[in-house]
């Protein structure tokens, strides 16, 4: 395989995520044609950093791929990621809900329970009941820290990892699984990328977005992946000399956003009612008005 090298990867997933939010709520969304143009306009900022190396992997492509390749395996499916597979995705018997965490000084401390589910642990032992190998999906293996941690841990259990169906794998976190014997399945497979980052992390409040945050006092919400929240260039790679820009164009972008819904639901919707509550927010007003207030200050938040 002729394995592309120094993309800038960024996997769509905002549309589905919203839909699938906006059917358990009592909020509404603006028509699809709406959540093309904001995709256009962060491609178009984005490819202002990155020209010809700005790669988009849409939606379809990867929802339809892990699909795919989950009809193929011959081990029942632990899936790390909702936001491409659901409980119909074939061979799939479990979700294993964690994610990236960090302090409240931003500082990774490693994966960690998303809100409101069973603890890690917990999680663990009611998958490893059953008896046999698996196979593990998840949407991005870049480093592959992560998935080699609980690939070894399942081990650890009895319940050995034989495959992970990747969307996005980038080539040093791929090695790493295959150094264990765990064989490997990519929609798309990168020999190495200047970063690769979900849509849903430049927005504020949506599903699954930014990296969760656990702070000292027990505190937690999610740190989207601009200022003043969260650390665009660590986690996004965003030159320093464009975190500013860049920083307001995601508060721009997510008060759109957030207002758009407002108007067709013809409801405020308060922070703590958000899908995905932000660290560092604590009134329970319009997320609308919030932002707003955010992007008249930003030079000061910056």
């Amino acid at each position: 395989m002729d394995l592309e090298k120094g993309k800038y990867v960024v996997s769509s997933d905002l549309h589905g995520l919203m839909t699938r939010w906006s059917r358990t709520s009592s909020f509404s969304l603006p028509h699809d044609s709406f959540f093309w143009a904001m995709a256009k306009d962060l491609e178009s900022v984005l490819a202002g950093y990155y020209q010809e190396k700005l790669e988009i992997v849409s939606e379809i492509e990867l929802r339809s791929g892990l699909n795919s390749l989950a009809k193929k395996s011959k081990n029942p499916i632990v899936s790390l990621d909702r936001a491409y597979v659901d409980k119909e995705t074939p061979n799939l018997v479990y979700f294993l809900d964690v994610t990236r965490a960090v302090d409240e000084n931003l500082e990774d401390i490693g994966l960690f329970p998303r809100p409101g589910s069973p603890s890690l642990d917990q999680q663990l032992k009611t998958i490893s009941y059953g008896n046999g190998p698996i196979t593990l999906l998840d949407d991005v293996v870049f480093s592959g820290k992560g998935i080699v941690g609980l690939a070894l841990e399942f081990e650890r259990r009895g319940r050995p990892v034989k495959q992970v169906i990747i969307g996005v794998g980038v080539s040093e976190g791929i090695d790493k699984l295959k150094a264990l014997g765990i064989e490997t399945a990519c929609v798309r497979e990168y020999e190495s990328v200047i970063d690769e980052v979900c849509e849903r992390d430049y927005y504020a409040g949506v599903p699954m977005s930014g990296r969760t945050v656990l702070s000292s006092n027990g505190q937690t919400g999610s740190a989207p992946y601009f200022k003043p929240f969260g650390d665009p260039g660590k986690w996004a790679s965003i030159p320093t000399d464009r975190i500013p820009d860049f920083s307001k164009f995601c508060l721009t972008q997510s008060h759109v956003l957030w207002a758009a819904i407002e108007k067709i639901s013809q409801s405020s919707i308060s922070t703590q009612a958000l899908p995905r509550r932000i660290f560092g927010i604590q009134e329970n007003v319009s997320i609308v008005r919030i932002l707003k207030e955010h992007i008249d200050n930003h030079a000061q938040l910056i």
